[in-house]
């Protein structure tokens, strides 16, 4: 359940993607190596997994920017 708020787990299925896209693999060894990230079972799309790793990098930017500028 915590994985699905873990901005790895949307960028290393794009990175998979890319690898496996350039091999010869079977479709069930893809299956098993390559899984993907699914929502109550639904395939999530490539563009709304990068849409989700950029939001939070910069929800975390925005965060460590104001860290920064907090005075001691």
């Amino acid at each position: 359940m915590l994985t699905r708020i873990d901005p790895l787990t949307y960028i290393v299925d794009p990175m998979r993607q890319a690898v496996f896209d350039h091999l010869a693999v079977s479709p069930q060894a893809l299956n098993v190596l390559s899984p993907g990230v699914t929502w109550g079972g639904l395939a999530l799309p490539l563009g709304l997994s990068l849409a989700i790793v950029a939001a939070m990098g910069l929800a975390m930017l925005g965060i460590a920017i104001a860290e920064f500028r907090k005075t001691e």
